[in-house]
């Protein structure tokens, strides 16, 4: 609860620490994708994640925060 009360728990994005994506690449990931013409696993290989990952992000189960 002091972690949490502190807002220790929980940081969204970039603020989360050792991340890999940054909240500009994330919208381009989501762009990409949504124009089409490119896979989960290309767009995973071009920004060094696995597709699970890309899937969580262009569903907004992951980087929720960012519109």
């Amino acid at each position: 609860m002091d972690a949490s009360r502190k807002g220790r728990l929980y940081r969204p994005g970039e603020a989360a620490g050792m991340v890999k994506l940054t909240d500009d690449k994330v919208r381009e990931i989501r762009a990409k994708y949504a124009t089409g013409g490119i896979t989960q696993i290309q767009l995973g290989i071009e920004y060094s994640i696995n597709q699970g990952q890309i899937s969580r992000i262009v569903r907004r189960e992951h980087w929720s925060h960012i519109t």
